[in-house]
């Protein structure tokens, strides 16, 4: 049950982010792209494992090379954890101001402060 209300929780609390139902496509959204992404992980995964063991039993190639596609496992299903990550980035940066939020403003507006910050702290040492 402690599951139920993890989600439940969860959909509240974003939910009460806008105090509309607006949020929930991109939540479910969200759900399928997560799914998608650990049936390949595991696809990828279990690829490379099954691979391994059966180029032991029946090529005999020895535990080095076991050891090896284990190896090669775990770095390809990092790989595939890390795909969402990047395909987020990257269409950050295709489109960064195609829609600025108030969090992302704010931060601009910081960092233009704190600029401006530096340049008066430079040049009143200059002088």
């Amino acid at each position: 049950m402690s599951g139920a209300s993890t989600v439940a929780t969860d959909s509240a609390q974003i939910v009460m982010m806008d105090k509309t139902l607006r949020k929930i496509p991109e939540l479910f959204d969200i759900g399928y792209n997560f799914q998608d992404n650990m049936k390949d992980a595991f696809l990828t995964i279990s690829g490379a494992g099954a691979v391994g063991i059966s180029s032991v039993l029946f090529a005999h190639s020895g535990v080095v090379t076991m050891f090896l596609f284990r190896i090669l496992s775990i770095v390809s299903g990092a790989a595939v954890a890390m795909i969402p990550a990047i395909k987020s980035k990257q269409f950050k940066a295709i489109s960064p101001s195609a829609a600025p939020d108030k969090a992302g403003e704010l931060n601009r507006q910081s960092f233009d402060n704190d600029k401006r910050l530096f340049k008066q702290e430079h040049q009143d040492s200059a002088i």
